[in-house]
């Protein structure tokens, strides 16, 4: 499973989001409610513009109980991209910036928080997290690119020449 999830991530850091979700979704089939495939899945759909979609899947990885009526709410709203917005919040406030940097980085990159997201960034590079490879091409990040912070990391990091 983990091949299969990572296949889904390459295809969207390749920036091919329809056979990311193919990927994604064969995967899913096999086990489904996988966090990381899950997510992978919502990230290709949200680049393709697909947001009702998107937050169909993310629902599915909402847990039982407290949070059940949390991904109703999402998926009661009227515009599915402010459901899914909701959805990446949530999300942000379950992810432990300090055990989790770069998926926090990632999450606050997503919401528009550009500062916050510069700064778990530099954290994830600190501790040298495994994924951090992947800045560069990493659609979470799109927002980022081009600011002189984060293409001076990317420098520092070797993925900028």
């Amino acid at each position: 499973m983990a091949t299969r999830a990572d296949l889904c991530w390459l295809l969207n850091y390749a920036g091919r989001f329809e056979e990311a979700v193919t990927a994604c979704t064969n995967a899913l089939n096999l086990t489904p409610g996988h966090l990381w495939t899950t997510l992978g899945k919502v990230e290709a759909l949200r680049h393709l513009g697909r947001a009702k979609e998107a937050l169909t899947s993310f629902s599915s990885v909402a847990p039982e109980g407290s949070q059940g009526p949390v991904a109703s709410t999402w998926m009661a709203q009227q515009d599915p991209a402010v459901g899914l917005n909701d959805a990446w919040s949530w999300l942000r406030s379950v992810v432990s910036e300090g055990r989790q940097p770069l998926a926090a980085a990632s999450l606050a990159a997503i919401l528009g928080e550009q500062e916050r997201a510069m700064r778990l960034l530099e954290v994830s590079w600190d501790s040298r997290s495994m994924l951090i490879a992947f800045l560069a091409v990493d659609p979470r990040f799109e927002r980022l690119r081009g600011t002189p912070r984060f293409e001076s990391l990317l420098s520092r990091i070797g993925l900028r020449s």
